[in-house]
């Protein structure tokens, strides 16, 4: 019988290393790799969670809100009210308390009503009168149609409210046509009017004559939220 070579029992001595080093390596479970001392010494950070979302406002829409009840404070009042400030409550007590009727509208953003007496002193009875709410229940929009009076109490009447207006907004931004008395009375469908505005509000005055003693007048107040502007730029 054949004595095997050198070189052949030199590689039949490095094929019985390999297997023996594989059969360690697989006993070696995952346990025991955990725990290496090494691998102890690494600590596990958690990943950071997310920051949470408060309630809070940012101080931008703080500001934004800020700017918006201070433009709103300053305006001039609307029927003893100020728009963007007053609450649908206060308003509808009001109404209850001056026996208005009333009814919703457009999705009850609107309130219609007729023969509401009015707020301030010397101001003719409002025969027709709609009052807007924003998204909050703040009114924002009064539209007044005052019974029809003589050509002298309807100019008188508008006069006074442009000083008003005036005092509080600065001179009107158009004009159409005289607040003046004989003229209203000279001419079936003579219409004189102002038109007013600063700071997100706008109001228009008029007055139109249907004869000498049927002048009827009308006041349209619209208030537009500061935020309204900011986000169609």
């Amino acid at each position: 019988m054949r004595r095997p070579s050198k070189a052949e029992l030199t590689f039949l001595g490095i094929g019985a290393i390999a297997i023996g080093l594989t059969a360690a390596f697989r006993a070696v479970s995952c346990a025991d790799v955990m725990d290496a001392p090494m691998l102890q010494a690494i600590p596990l950070v958690p990943a950071p969670e997310p920051p949470a979302l408060g309630d809070d406002p940012t101080p931008k829409v703080v500001a934004r809100r800020s700017r918006a009840a201070a433009a709103a404070s300053n305006l001039p009042p609307v029927l003893g009210f100020e728009l963007g400030q007053s609450h649908r409550v206060e308003v509808e007590g009001w109404l209850e308390r001056v026996g208005a009727s009333c009814e919703r509208a457009d999705k009850r953003r609107t309130l219609r009503c007729r023969q509401v007496a009015p707020n301030e002193p010397h101001g003719e009875v409002i025969d027709e009168l709609f009052l807007r709410f924003d998204g909050v229940d703040k009114l924002v929009e009064a539209e007044v149609y005052r019974e029809p009076v003589d050509a002298e109490r309807a100019a008188d009447a508008l006069n006074r409210q442009s000083a008003i207006l005036a005092r509080d907004l600065g001179p009107p931004l158009r004009e159409g046509g005289p607040m003046d008395a004989e003229w209203l009375a000279e001419e079936p469908l003579r219409q004189a009017s102002q038109v007013f505005e600063a700071r997100g509000f706008t109001a228009e005055l008029s007055a139109t004559s249907f004869g000498p003693q049927r002048v009827r007048v009308r006041e349209h107040y619209v208030w537009r939220h500061p935020l309204q502007d900011e986000m169609t730029r």
